[in-house]
């Protein structure tokens, strides 16, 4: 049984998740402007790269409002929960090692701007730490097994 803690950190997560992805669709030409300040690929490459990490934003959400699915998309869905704190960890990281001047962070396109920097990686990665937690506390090492 799970406690409702946990269970409403996973809404927690979820919500927050759902508000990345739709922020960053609405916004979508801002959100990947703001992926181009980190100066990692061209132009077309940063499409696709904001493509995929709404895709993964997105394919999180089941497992973190543990809607029922089959094994195999469960597993998905549950590596997608880690995978996104991850991705934008990275993000940062890379930003901040490379000295990269990103005015806009891009989590929620254009709708609330926050220059990456110390804030934003502490958010990463109390982001990646609850995420991380939540996963083992809701079995996601099982679910992520495929047996």
């Amino acid at each position: 049984m799970v406690s409702k803690i946990t269970t409403y950190t996973g809404y927690a997560l979820g919500v927050g998740t759902v508000g990345l992805a739709v922020a960053q669709m609405v916004s979508f030409e801002e959100f990947v402007e703001a992926l181009r300040d980190y100066g990692l690929a061209s132009y077309g490459w940063t499409v696709v790269l904001a493509l995929v990490i709404i895709g993964i934003e997105i394919c999180a959400v089941p497992f973190l409002l543990r809607v029922a699915f089959r094994k195999i998309v469960w597993a998905f869905s549950a590596a997608c929960a880690l995978l996104a704190p991850l991705a934008w960890t990275l993000l940062t990281v890379l930003a901040v090692r490379l000295d990269r001047t990103v005015e806009n962070a891009g989590y929620f396109g254009s709708f609330i701007e926050m220059p990456v920097g110390g804030l934003v990686l502490i958010l990463d990665l109390l982001w990646l730490a609850v995420a991380w937690l939540w996963f083992g506390k809701v079995g996601g090492r099982q679910a992520v097994k495929l047996r």
